[in-house]
């Protein structure tokens, strides 16, 4: 998938291009039909092995997102859609590299197509049921009234407890000799990659510099 004028967070991403995995449709059906089904605040946490593609897919979400409730905009005039409760067209994405790093956070304004970035809690935002966050990485769990979907690994401290918010935990299965092949060849990898099979070691080298 190229990301070009939907890639709000393309700052987050190595390169335009990504490789969706084939698992990403399931999952993604299966987030969307959480917050479809239930009629108030809910917190969706996914997780899986690091490295797996757990904060593409985030990225990913938020750009399908944005689309959808810019078409409900378009077509029906509110931001409502198919949510089980409304929305107002304001995402935050919130961000963390490490358990050592401070978050940041991205105001999205689906409707504006403003991007704020901010480094304290958005405080009014997060007590608004109608908004949206997106949380990506070993961030602090924090009591919100938004509507959650939170991406990390299982390492991560507080996220161990996120499960226990709503019970909507999914978990990305990891990759497949033949999805790396492909990711590589599409491009997608680094330029220099190692993947171990046992008992096969392949190592993979860009010919492009």
């Amino acid at each position: 998938m190229h990301l070009e004028d939907d890639k709000p967070l393309g700052q987050q991403v190595p390169s335009r291009r990504i490789f969706v995995r084939e698992c990403y449709s399931g999952i993604f059906d299966k987030v969307w039909s959480c917050y479809q089904q239930r009629q108030r605040r809910i917190t969706v946490t996914l997780t899986g092995t690091p490295g797996i593609g757990k904060s593409l897919f985030g990225l990913l979400f938020l750009v399908e997102l944005i689309r959808f409730l810019r078409s409900c905009k378009a077509s029906c005039g509110n931001l409502s859609g198919g949510f089980g409760v409304g929305l107002n067209g304001r995402i935050i994405y919130e961000h963390v590299r490490s358990v050592h790093s401070a978050a940041t956070y991205y105001l999205i304004d689906t409707e504006t197509k403003a991007i704020t970035k901010q480094y304290d809690k958005p405080a009014e935002w997060l007590d608004d049921e109608n908004v949206f966050l997106i949380k990506d990485g070993p961030c602090g769990l924090y009591d919100v009234l938004c509507q959650v979907l939170w991406v990390s690994s299982p390492r991560a401290g507080s996220f161990q407890k996120a499960g226990e918010l709503d019970g909507n935990t999914l978990v990305m299965p990891p990759w497949t000799p033949d999805e790396m092949v492909a990711c590589w060849t599409a491009g997608c990898a680094p330029a220099h990659c190692v993947v171990i099979f046992f008992p096969i070691l392949v190592t993979l080298e860009s010919k492009s510099p």
